[in-house]
């Protein structure tokens, strides 16, 4: 299941479970049940920080590209330059145009090394944010879950608690009945 699911499972484990009388609202929850949720819950996080961690390898790899295109257009107009002042005729249009074209080149390989820069980086905020903002749901739903499960816990063991002293209570009676029936 993915985190959705998951996260619409929980829910309908809280809405599925049996409400205490008298309790404000409080239930009892499969614990087992809610633990598993939990758990898959925290083992599906890491695909985020995963997808987070692939988006920071294409900004690499987008970069990595960029600057060897840009490389390959510096290459190319270094090597017009060279062929163009070769010839003595042309030495001076040349290495005007050869310079127009060096610089040409790096204009664009900066642009393209800029917006390669801002996608990757723009894609590795919006992963980060989507996994904070999972992270902090998760986070949240497990301390509710938590307050729950020792909210019941209380009232588990004062339910048990106001038992054993009314059976205590009971086997006192019995006794002090069996004396006065003795004598």
């Amino acid at each position: 299941m993915n985190l959705e699911e998951l996260f619409d499972r929980l829910i309908e484990l809280f809405d599925e479970s049996w409400r205490m009388p008298l309790s404000s609202g409080k239930a009892v929850v499969d614990v087992l049940e809610a633990t598993e949720l939990v758990r898959e819950l925290r083992n599906n996080l890491p695909a985020e920080l995963d997808q987070a961690k692939r988006i920071v390898e294409e900004r690499k790899e987008i970069v990595t590209t960029a600057r060897r295109e840009a490389e390959v257009m510096i290459k190319n107009a270094e090597e017009k330059a060279r062929f163009l002042t070769s010839r003595e005729e042309i030495v001076a249009a040349a290495n005007r145009e050869a310079n127009e074209i060096i610089l040409e080149a790096k204009r664009q390989a900066g642009e393209v090394l800029k917006q390669a820069t801002e996608q990757a980086t723009e894609q590795l905020n919006m992963a980060n944010k989507q996994a904070s903002e999972q992270l902090a749901d998760t986070s949240a739903r497990v301390k509710e879950m938590r307050t729950t499960t020792n909210d019941y816990v209380e009232q588990v063991l004062a339910m048990v608690e106001k038992c054993l002293s009314q059976a205590t209570g009971d086997v006192r009676q019995a006794q002090q009945n069996f004396k006065n029936a003795r004598l």
